[in-house]
């Protein structure tokens, strides 16, 4: 499976990988979450090892993070 993206702001037309990533963290943390990057990567670019932060009251462990944000992604 291809997953294609229009990079990395969110963008009103277009999947971009903030809107999906916020829509996906949202889902496991029961509240809304918005999320800031250290930068940010243009279609075509690739962005491996990407630093981004968001604040929850919500806890879970970091695997439930990880492995959750993952099914609700693509």
């Amino acid at each position: 499976m291809v997953v294609v993206f229009c990079g990395w702001q969110w963008q009103t037309q277009q999947r971009n990988v903030q809107q999906v990533l916020e829509q996906a963290l949202s889902k496991i943390a029961n509240h809304p979450v918005t999320v800031q990057c250290a930068g940010r990567t243009d279609t075509g670019v690739h962005a491996l090892e990407q630093v981004v932060h968001f604040d929850t009251t919500t806890t879970r462990e970091l695997k439930e993070w990880l492995l959750g944000g993952n099914s609700f992604f693509a």
